[in-house]
C-alpha cells in the first residue's frame, strides 16, 4: 500500500508539473494582471522622462550615490500622464509592481506634498 500511495503521489506530481509549464506567449507585462503581484507603494522625486514608456525617479531614502529608480508606464498611466502636470523635481507618490521581466510597472502616479515642520 505504501508503493502504490508513492506511484499515486509521483504520479499527481507528474500532473501538476505539466499544467505549470504551460505559458501564454501573448501573455507580456501589458495582459499582466498587477492584482496577481504585490502593489507596493513609494515617493519620491521625479527626475524625468526616459521615453513614452519609462519615468526615472530617486526613491526617498535612497542615498544619493545609488543611480535613480527607472518605472515602466502602464498602459493606463501612459495615456494620462501628459495631463498629470508633473515636471522634473517634483515630489510623486507612485503605486506600482514588479512584472515577470522585473521591470517596475506604475500603476497610479500622483503628485505629493512635503510638509515641512520646524522644530524652534
Amino acid at each position: 500500500t505504501i508503493v502504490i500511495l508513492l506511484v499515486f503521489l509521483l504520479l499527481l506530481s507528474g500532473l501538476t508539473a505539466c499544467d505549470s509549464n504551460q505559458h501564454d506567449p501573448l501573455e507580456n507585462e501589458e495582459t499582466h494582471n498587477p492584482e496577481q503581484a504585490e502593489t507596493m507603494i513609494d515617493t519620491g522625486r521625479f527626475l524625468g522622462q526616459v521615453d513614452n514608456n519609462f519615468i526615472e525617479i530617486k526613491i526617498s531614502g535612497v542615498p544619493d550615490e545609488m543611480d535613480p529608480s527607472v518605472f515602466m508606464l502602464s498602459e493606463n498611466i501612459k495615456e494620462q500622464f501628459e495631463t498629470l502636470d508633473i515636471i522634473p523635481e517634483d515630489t510623486v507618490k507612485i503605486e506600482y509592481y514588479i512584472n515577470e521581466n522585473n521591470q517596475h510597472v506604475i500603476t497610479n502616479i500622483e503628485k505629493s506634498l512635503i510638509l515641512i515642520t520646524a522644530s524652534w
